[in-house]
């Protein structure tokens, strides 16, 4: 039986510790991961590899994040966010931090398999 290829994430952190801890628990979950420390380089891999990139996994929305939404309207994020849910201004999929990497993994699967993108 052949295996299935998880779509690839790319996570925008920018704490390199957390970054590399998110990308750690992705990866052993079967994911490829495009770790980016900047708004800037997040979209940079993005432009790079678009046509992998199923899901962007953000802490924050900088304004690099919402000039991609403008291009790129069918993106799919997954908000990590230390704010209790519903602080947000648009309706993205958040998962409160602290999570367990079990959390994390089936928040990605959600956000993968709804429809959804930055407004």
């Amino acid at each position: 039986m052949p295996s299935r290829t998880l779509p690839t994430v790319l996570v925008l952190e920018h704490e390199p510790q957390v970054l590399r801890v998110l990308g750690d628990i992705l990866a052993r979950a079967g994911f490829t991961v495009l770790p980016a420390s900047s708004g800037e380089r997040a979209l940079r891999l993005y432009e790079q590899h678009r046509s992998a990139v199923g899901l962007l996994v953000i802490d924050d929305l900088p304004p690099e994040i919402e000039q991609l939404a403008r291009r790129h309207p069918g993106l799919k994020v997954l908000r990590l966010s230390g704010f209790a849910e519903g602080q947000f201004a648009n309706d993205l999929p958040v998962l409160s931090k602290p999570f367990t990497p079990a959390a994390l993994v089936e928040a990605v699967r959600s956000a993968l398999s709804t429809p959804g993108a930055l407004p």
